[in-house]
């Protein structure tokens, strides 16, 4: 059966510098659902997180795991009753087993640093990055893990590939 890994954290954590490395890495069907490439570079206006954004990354997310690839699933995924009710979805009726969920318990100050590392840290503010910045909560699952800010890449990658055994 295929593995629905969800890596959660705040913009600039490091969420997809991790999807791409782990994807990158194995030699099995894996996709990579980033969050921010239906929000920012499908569709428009940029930002939108309205009900088609949820339907196409919804219908992607399906589709890869009924093919058998182990889903790298990356977005912020506020611990708020919309999202709960949305992934659960997901991890109780449409894919019950072999769920995983990684926390990225990064602070804001980190975050700020992290961001202004990648490429895209003209993309938008500190300022945006403030607004939109919540302190990481756990959705209950007994499948959720935490990275804490201290994890190196090479550490989360490796924390990730023993708990998910990818």
């Amino acid at each position: 059966m295929s593995k629905l890994i969800i890596l959660r954290g705040n913009s600039g954590s490091g969420k997809s510098t991790v999807a791409t490395k782990l994807a990158k890495a194995r030699s099995t069907k894996t996709a990579v659902i980033d969050a921010d490439q239906y929000r920012v570079n499908m569709l428009f206006p940029r930002g939108e997180c309205g009900p088609d954004f949820e339907t196409i990354m919804s219908y992607n997310v399906k589709y890869c795991l009924e093919h058998n690839y182990d889903v790298l699933w990356d977005s912020i995924f506020y611990a708020n009753e919309k999202n709960k009710q949305y992934l659960g979805m997901f991890l109780t009726e449409l894919h019950p087993k072999d769920n995983f969920i990684f926390n990225f318990d990064v602070s804001f100050e980190e975050t700020v640093r992290r961001h202004n590392l990648r490429a895209k840290s003209n993309d938008f503010s500190i300022e945006e990055m403030k607004e939109w910045y919540h302190p990481i909560e756990k959705l209950g699952y007994d499948f959720e893990y935490l990275i804490p800010e201290s994890s190196s890449l090479e550490e989360t990658i490796t924390t990730i590939k023993k708990t998910a055994g990818i």
